[in-house]
């Protein structure tokens, strides 16, 4: 039966990101590429790298939403919270969740990647959602890969908010940070139903569907839907039930990030990045591009080398 913890919800305080408690010896190098704040909430982009995997125990008084934007594929590592019974490791997802005050230990997380945080308070929680809730075990596991959600397209739109800000971006980070936030409680505190019930596919098979489209953006839909074990017809009507868009807009989606992370920490010729991206000219590569940030991949990348930038 699953326990239930309670949140014990603070005192108003300015939201300090800087609060967190992380042990991770391992670590080679970490870098803040951008970074935005506000009273209760902050957006953080980092760099980080590392040769061989390492351990972490991470103890934060808020909460973190965590994206990981690979650069190749990388392992995202197990966690395991003892503290609220879930002692054996369970395999994370690209995009997860931290609680505020829960202590979580990974391990096996290496590679090159980088890391888009968005920590908030609990008040900042207690006033959007507007009640008190605690978390069960089953929620806190469900967190740590929130694949089925539809919170992937809305922290990539903050990453292009942080990175390329443009008219009224604090205003949009602010909103896409509430919405984010409705988002993950409606996933994390609906009740587990059948696949078949719910309408859409579950949290493996869209793993299986990431990781694959990570592997190979231009995958045959028909090879998607046999690894999810169902027809091309039926594969994409559960994807945009689950997610809300379709299998070929969060092919790009993914394409268009790492394409980005390409650009901002690699030396790579333009024509190399189209072809590890799967484009067969760079003409194509450039076009889409352009189509999705509204600037070519040689401007982008002289934008990001002048240094980040930090929202106003």
């Amino acid at each position: 039966m699953a326990r239930t913890r309670y949140a014990k919800w603070w005192k108003p305080r300015r939201f300090d990101p800087k609060a967190a408690r992380v042990h991770n010896p391992g670590l080679e190098m970490a870098q803040t590429q951008a970074y935005h704040e506000a009273d209760d909430y902050s957006v953080k982009v980092t760099r980080f790298f590392t040769e061989q995997p390492v351990s972490s125990v991470i103890r934060t008084p808020d909460n973190h939403l965590v994206l990981f934007l690979p650069l190749s594929r990388i392992d995202p590592g197990q966690a395991r919270c003892p503290e609220f019974g879930i002692t054996d490791y369970v395999q994370g997802g690209s995009i997860r969740f931290r609680p505020a005050g829960v202590t979580y230990e990974w391990r096996n997380l290496h590679g090159h990647t980088r890391v888009l945080i968005h920590g908030f308070s609990n008040d900042r929680m207690h006033q959007a959602v507007e009640r008190d809730f605690g978390w069960t075990d089953e929620q806190l596991e469900r967190g740590l890969d929130l694949a089925g959600s539809r919170l992937t397209p809305l922290m990539l739109h903050m990453l292009d908010e942080v990175t390329q800000p443009g008219l009224g971006s604090a205003a949009v980070t602010d909103a896409l940070s509430t919405v984010m936030i409705y988002e993950l409680c409606r996933y994390l505190l609906k009740e587990r139903v059948p696949v078949e019930a719910s309408g859409g596919l579950s949290s493996r098979q869209l793993g299986l569907i990431r990781d694959r489209l990570e592997d190979d953006p231009a995958v045959a839909l028909d090879e998607l839907a046999q690894l999810c074990g169902m027809g091309t017809r039926n594969l994409q009507r559960l994807f945009k039930a689950s997610t809300g868009e379709s299998v070929s807009s969060y092919a790009r989606r993914l394409q268009i990030a790492r394409a980005r992370a390409f650009l901002d920490s690699t030396d790579l010729p333009l024509k190399e990045v189209a072809f590890r991206l799967g484009f067969t000219h760079t003409s194509s590569f450039n076009a889409a591009f352009r189509k999705s940030t509204s600037q070519t991949p040689a401007d982008y990348r002289r934008r990001t080398r002048k240094g980040y930038t930090a929202l106003s």
